[in-house]
């Protein structure tokens, strides 16, 4: 009997499944899954540190450039750009629930006008 080579190398790899990871941070027995059943992490640790790394360096080098006050403007149009975005998109999550709202509700009146009508229709 013939075992496929996908068998065979998951039999010999279920005990190390689950230190051993691919490079999109899935088991090797999740491998063979299409993507959306894998479990992810949010964000690799080695991204995280080099985003860490990186920051560190643009502060060093605007500090050293430039001075610390314009380090601490630039933070702080970050921060602000940050806050404008997040009531943009709240601002737009709530136009689209309103707009889906109204759809919905317009609806819901337009077939219950359409039945009252049938039925007073039907009665007459």
């Amino acid at each position: 009997m013939r075992r496929s080579f996908e068998s065979m190398v998951r039999s010999g790899l279920r005990h190390k499944t689950k230190r051993r990871r691919t490079k999109s941070s899935c088991t090797v027995e999740e491998a063979h899954l299409p993507g959306f059943y894998r479990k992810r992490s949010a964000e690799p640790d080695h991204r995280k540190k080099k985003l860490a790394e990186q920051e560190t360096q643009l502060r060093e080098l605007i500090c050293y450039s430039y001075g610390i006050d314009t380090y601490r403007e630039m933070m702080q149009l970050r921060r602000e750009l940050k806050a404008k975005r997040e009531k943009q998109m709240y601002a737009a999550r709530k136009r689209r629930d309103t707009f889906l709202s109204v759809l919905v509700g317009s609806a819901v009146l337009g077939i219950g006008i359409a039945i009252i009508a049938a039925v007073v229709s039907v009665a007459l």
